[in-house]
C-alpha cells in the first residue's frame, strides 16, 4: 500500500484516543449521576451480564448462549455480587474461549442534558461476523431477559445486536417497534457516532479518521494497524459518515413521524435535524464530524461537545439564517420538554446539577420570562385544549419537515431505500396514527401531559353559535359554562363519550352531569353511555405488536348502542316472542337509531351514527360489508338499548341479528352466498353478500320480496329466513330444506276454494311463486313434472359431454299443510314419473329476442305451428282456439306448457352457458298467463 505522508505521529493518535476515552468517561459518569442508586447498578453490571454466562446472574437463558466481550476484565462492578457469585465467575473467567462481543454501547440521549432518570436506554451489543443464527437468537434471549430485569430497576432498555461488518455492507436488522430497520444507515450511524458511551470492550476506529482524511478512510485506518500505532484487536469499525444517500431523508422522514407518535418532542428535534441536512445538500456536515472535529482540534468542553447542545446550535442557526422564528420557538420548546426539567422552581437557586446549569445558560440565551417557564413547567396540568394545541404545532412541524424532505428527494428523483414490507408497515402505522376520517377519534396526548383526567365533566347540547347547529359539548366542572370554551364538542354524545375516553380524560374516577333542559337524554341514559364506554374502551389503548400492521386492519370490537336520546310512543302494548323491528298492528320499527362505536386491529376508533326511517339498514350495510370481507376474524358485538320498556326486546334483536349475519357471512361455508330476509318496519328487507360484498335492498310488499328471491344467481344462494318474517307463510320452513343443484317443488293445496300455491326452488336457490287453479295434485303435479325434465334434458344438452355426465340433478316435491301450534309442515311427496305411453296434450314454445322481456315466440301444439310471424298480436288468441277446439266439452280449464327452448346467441339476454332453471319458469309463467287469459276469453 502506498505510504501516506501526513499520518501522524503515534503520540498524535494517542493524544487523540486519550481525549476521546476522557469524555467518554466523564459521559458515563454523568449517566450514572442522573439515575437512581439501583438503577447505577444497571450501568455497573451490564458489561458482567455479557462478558459471563452464569446461571448466577440476571439473563441467563441457556448454557450455549455466546458470551466474552474484547479487552474487558471485571473490576469493581463484581464487588457487589455474592462472594459465592463472584468465585464461580473467576472459575469461568480462567476457561479459555473465544470471546463474542466486541464492545457494548450507549447511544442516545445517555450522558447528555436530554438523559434523566426517566429515560430509556439503547445498548449496542456488537458481535462477531461469525456469530451464528442460533447464537443470536440465544443472545436476543438473553437481551429479552436482561431487560425485563432491567425494569424491576427501574430502568427501560433495549437491546440491539450489531454486527459491525454486516452494517458496513448494508446489512441491517428487521424493522421493529424500536429498531428502524433499513429506513436510515447513515443517519443512524451520524447518530451512533456522536452520541455513543463506550460502556466496555472495543473503541471505534472512527475516532482516529481526521476529517482531512475521510475520502481515504479505509486505507488510513489500514496504514496505522499496520505500523502498529495502534493495535488492531483494540478497534471496531462501523466505516466513515461522508455523503448521505438522498434515499435515505425519505426513511428517517417516515420513520421519525412513526416515533412521533409516542414521542413527538424528541421526534420533532430528529426531524428537523435531518431536514437542515437535506437543506444544506450536498455540502452537509453531519454533526458526528463536527463532534470528531472538535475533539482532534482539543476541544473536550463537555457542555459544549453534548450532543443534544450540538444539535440545537445546528438547527437554530438554520432556522436563525431563515428568519423562521415561529419554528424556531416551537424547537426550542421541544428541547425544553426533551430535557424534562422544571427551570422555573430553581432558577434562582445556588446549588445545581450540570444539567440544570446548562439549561439556564440556554434559557438566558432565548430570553424566556418566569411566567414562560411556569406556564411550561405547569404541563401536567394543563387544560385540553392547551394538550391539543401543543399536539397541533408539534404534528404540523413534523408534516412539515416531512413533506420538505419528500419535495426534497422528489428534485433529485430519487425514492426511500426501505424494503416494500417497511415502507408498508411504517404507512400503516402513519395511517392509523395521522390519518383523519369521518367518525375516527383523534388522540391528542401523545406523552405531552402525564394525564387528561377530570374528576367532574358536565355535558350539555346546544346549537353552536358558528355552525347554527345542535352539538354536544363537555366541560370541566359539575355544571355548564355560558362563556368558557368546551373540552369538546360533536355531534352526538357518543363520539364525545369515546372522544374523551380514549384521550384518559373520561375514567372511572370521574363524575359525569348532565344539563337536562335542551335533551330527551335523562342523567340515567348518560350515566348508562358513560359506564358502556368504561367497560369496553380501555385506557390506554393496548401496545401493538409489530407484526399487526403486517396484515389489514379488521375491526376487533364493534359497540351496537340503540335509541339513544329517542322517545317510543307511549301507548304501545308490551308482548312478549314479537318483532321490535316491526312491532305491532302498525309494524313499527322500535330501533329508531342506531351509535356505534368500532375499534379495530391499529387502535383506531371509530364512531358511526345512523337515525331516522332507515338507520337499521344503512347500519345493517355496514355490518354485512365487514362481517363478510373479515371472514374468520369476526368482532366482538357489544350491544345495548336505552330509552323505554322495549330495551330488553330490542337489545335481543340485536343480538341475534348479528350472530345469524357472523354464522352466515363470517365463514367459508355453504352458507356464505345466503339471502337473510327480515322485516323492517313495512318493508322486508334481504342482505346478500357475494364475494365479500354485501348488499342490504328494500321491498315494499311481498311479491316485491317474491320477485327479487327468484332473480338468477351466479351461485347457489341459500334463503335464511329472520324468526320474526314472512310467518304468514311457509317460507321459513322451505329453507330449512333447500339443497345445493336440486330442483324442489312445494305446493300448499287449498281444495275448498280449488285453489293451489305453489314454490319452486332451482338449482341455484332461485325461487318462483304463483298460483293457480287445483283439482287433484296428481292434474297439479304432472304437467310441471314434464315441463322439468324437458328442462333438465335441454340443460345437459347446452353442456360439455363430461359435464353433463356429472350433472345429478334431482326433482323433488313437498306438500305443504298447516298446524295451528307447529305453523307450516313439510311433507315429501313421491311422484310417480310420467308413462312415455300416456297421452296428454303437447305445448311447446321456442322463444328468440334481445331482451327477455321482449322474446319473440312460436308455440307448438302437439306439432301445429302459431308463430308471431304470422299471427302477431292474435298469436295467444289462435293457440286458445286451437286447445279449446281439441276438448270433447270445450273446458276453458288451464293449460300448461310441457316443453320451451329459449334460443342463445350473441343477441340474447342470457348468460353463457347452461341456463338456470329460474329462466325458463319464468318464462313459462308469463307465456301460461297470456295463453289461460286467451282460453278463457275467447270466443268460439
Amino acid at each position: 500500500m502506498q505510504e501516506l505522508v501526513d499520518l501522524p505521529d503515534i503520540r498524535a493518535i494517542q493524544d487523540i484516543e486519550k481525549r476521546f476515552l476522557q469524555v467518554n468517561a466523564l459521559r458515563l459518569q454523568r449517566t450514572r449521576d442522573s439515575l437512581t442508586i439501583r438503577q447505577q447498578g444497571f450501568i455497573d453490571l451490564l458489561p458482567l451480564l455479557f462478558h459471563f454466562n452464569n446461571p448466577s446472574l440476571p439473563g441467563y437463558c441457556h448454557k450455549e448462549t455466546p458470551c466474552g466481550i474484547n479487552n474487558y476484565r471485571p473490576g469493581r462492578e463484581s464487588l457487589s455480587l455474592p462472594r459465592s457469585v463472584t468465585m464461580s465467575l473467576k472459575r469461568q473467567q480462567q476457561q479459555k474461549g473465544n470471546r463474542a462481543i466486541q464492545g457494548i454501547y450507549l447511544m442516545g440521549s445517555t450522558g447528555t442534558i436530554a438523559h434523566s432518570r426517566r429515560s430509556d436506554f439503547d445498548v449496542w451489543i456488537c458481535t462477531h461476523q461469525d456469530m451464528s443464527l442460533e447464537e443470536s437468537e440465544l443472545l436476543s434471549r438473553k437481551c429479552e431477559k436482561i431487560t425485563e430485569w432491567a425494569q424491576k430497576l427501574g430502568v427501560e432498555a433495549y437491546f440491539f445486536l450489531m454486527d459491525p461488518d454486516k452494517f458496513k455492507s448494508g446489512k441491517v436488522g428487521e424493522l421493529s417497534e424500536e429498531s428502524c430497520g433499513s429506513t436510515q444507515h447513515y443517519l443512524l450511524l451520524d447518530e451512533f457516532y456522536r452520541t455513543a458511551i463506550l460502556v466496555a470492550g472495543r473503541k471505534p476506529a472512527w475516532w482516529l479518521v481526521p476529517l482531512s482524511q475521510h475520502h481515504i478512510y479505509e486505507g488510513y485506518i489500514n496504514d496505522i494497524f499496520e505500523r502498529r500505532m495502534v493495535e488492531r484487536n483494540e478497534y471496531l469499525d462501523f466505516g466513515p459518515v461522508n455523503e448521505f444517500p438522498i434515499s435515505e431523508f425519505l426513511g428517517a422522514g417516515m420513520w421519525q413521524l412513526y416515533k412521533a407518535i409516542d414521542s413527538p418532542h424528541k421526534s420533532a428535534i430528529k426531524l428537523m435535524i435531518a431536514d437542515v441536512y437535506a437543506a444544506e445538500y450536498p455540502n452537509t456536515i453531519p454533526l458526528s464530524q463536527r463532534f470528531k472535529e472538535a475533539l482532534h482540534n482539543s476541544n473536550t468542553e463537555l457542555n459544549e461537545l453534548d450532543p443534544y447542545i450540538l444539535a440545537y446550535r445546528v438547527i437554530d442557526a438554520f432556522l436563525t439564517r431563515k428568519s423562521d422564528f415561529t419554528r424556531l420557538e416551537m424547537v426550542r420548546r421541544c428541547f425544553y420538554f426533551k430535557v424534562g426539567i422544571k427551570a422555573s422552581k430553581f432558577i434562582d437557586q445556588p446549588h445545581l446539577t450540570w444539567r440544570e446549569n446548562l439549561l439556564i445558560q440556554l434559557l438566558e440565551e432565548w430570553g424566556w420570562s418566569q411566567d414562560k417557564l411556569e406556564q411550561l413547567d405547569n404541563v401536567d396540568h394543563w387544560t385540553v385544549n392547551q394538550v391539543a394545541a401543543e399536539r397541533k404545532s408539534v404534528v404540523s412541524e413534523l408534516i412539515k419537515c416531512y413533506s420538505s424532505l419528500t419535495e426534497f428527494a422528489r428534485q433529485y428523483d430519487t425514492t426511500s431505500n426501505m424494503s416494500a414490507k417497511e415502507i408498508s408497515i411504517l404507512g400503516r402505522k402513519l395511517y392509523a396514527a395521522f390519518e383523519r376520517k369521518p367518525g375516527k377519534i383523534e388522540f391528542i396526548n401523545p406523552n405531552i401531559t402525564a394525564s387528561l383526567e377530570h374528576q367532574d365533566l358536565a355535558f350539555c347540547y346546544r346549537k353552536h353559535q358558528e355552525s347554527h347547529q345542535h352539538v354536544w359539548e363537555v366541560y370541566p366542572g359539575r355544571s355548564v359554562s355560558q362563556i368558557e370554551r368546551p373540552i369538546y364538542r360533536a355531534k352526538t354524545l357518543i363520539k364525545l363519550l369515546s372522544w374523551c375516553r380514549v384521550n384518559g380524560i373520561l375514567t372511572k374516577n370521574s363524575y359525569t352531569y348532565l344539563d337536562q333542559h335542551t335533551t330527551n337524554i335523562s342523567l340515567t341514559d348518560l350515566h348508562q353511555l358513560v359506564d358502556i364506554v368504561l367497560d369496553n374502551i380501555p385506557f390506554p389503548l393496548p401496545k401493538l405488536k409489530q407484526d399487526v400492521f403486517s396484515k389489514p386492519a379488521h375491526f376487533s370490537q364493534i359497540i351496537i348502542i340503540a335509541n339513544t336520546g329517542q322517545q317510543l310512543p307511549k301507548n304501545l302494548p308490551l308482548a312478549d316472542n314479537v318483532n321490535p323491528l316491526s312491532y305491532g298492528k302498525s309494524r313499527a320499527n322500535l330501533v329508531q337509531s342506531l351509535d356505534l362505536v368500532l375499534t379495530n386491529s391499529w387502535n383506531e376508533v371509530i364512531t358511526k351514527h345512523y337515525s331516522g326511517p332507515e338507520a337499521l339498514e344503512q347500519c345493517l350495510y355496514l355490518l354485512i360489508n365487514i362481517i363478510a370481507k373479515q371472514k374468520e376474524l369476526q368482532p366482538n358485538f357489544i350491544t345495548r338499548c336505552l330509552g323505554s320498556q322495549f330495551n330488553a326486546l330490542i337489545r335481543k334483536k340485536i343480538v341475534t341479528l348479528t350472530e345469524q349475519m357472523s354464522l352466515i357471512y363470517g365463514h367459508k361455508s355453504s352458507y356464505e352466498n345466503s339471502r337473510l330476509i327480515l322485516e323492517c318496519g313495512k318493508k322486508h328487507l334481504i342482505l346478500h353478500a357475494e364475494e365479500s360484498e354485501g348488499v342490504v335492498s328494500t321491498y315494499d310488499t311481498i311479491p316485491e320480496l317474491f320477485t327479487a328471491l327468484g332473480a338468477p344467481q351466479p351461485n347457489f344462494s341459500p334463503i335464511s329466513i329472520d324468526s320474526h318474517t314472512l310467518k304468514a307463510t311457509p317460507i321459513s320452513a322451505i329453507a330449512s330444506v333447500l339443497q345445493k343443484d336440486h330442483i324442489q317443488v312445494f305446493f300448499e293445496a287449498e281444495p275448498a276454494i280449488s285453489r293451489a300455491k305453489v314454490y319452486i326452488v332451482d338449482e341455484n336457490g332461485s325461487l318462483l311463486f304463483y298460483t293457480t287453479p287445483y283439482n287433484s295434485t296428481s292434474s297439479l303435479l304432472n304437467p310441471l313434472v314434464r315441463f322439468l325434465r324437458s328442462v333438465l334434458f335441454r340443460q345437459q344438452t347446452q353442456l360439455t359431454l363430461t359435464e353433463s355426465q356429472l350433472l345429478s340433478r334431482n326433482i323433488h316435491f313437498w306438500q305443504v299443510s298447516r298446524d295451528l301450534s307447529q305453523g307450516f309442515l313439510l311433507k315429501a311427496v313421491d311422484i310417480e314419473p310420467p308413462s312415455p305411453n300416456d297421452k296428454y296434450f303437447t305445448v311447446q314454445a321456442i322463444g328468440d329476442g334481445s331482451t327477455e322481456a321482449r322474446l319473440k315466440f312460436t308455440i307448438y301444439c302437439n306439432q301445429e305451428e302459431f308463430s308471431e310471424l304470422e299471427y302477431g298480436d292474435h298469436l295467444y288468441t289462435e293457440v286458445a282456439k286451437y286447445v279449446l277446439s281439441h276438448r270433447k266439452e270445450k273446458h276453458r280449464y288451464p293449460c300448461y306448457l310441457t316443453d320451451l327452448e329459449l334460443a342463445k346467441s350473441d343477441s340474447t339476454p342470457f348468460p353463457p352457458g347452461s341456463l338456470q332453471t329460474i329462466h325458463y319458469l319464468r318464462q313459462k309463467c308469463r307465456l301460461e298467463k297470456r295463453l289461460n287469459q286467451a282460453l278463457q276469453s275467447v270466443q268460439l
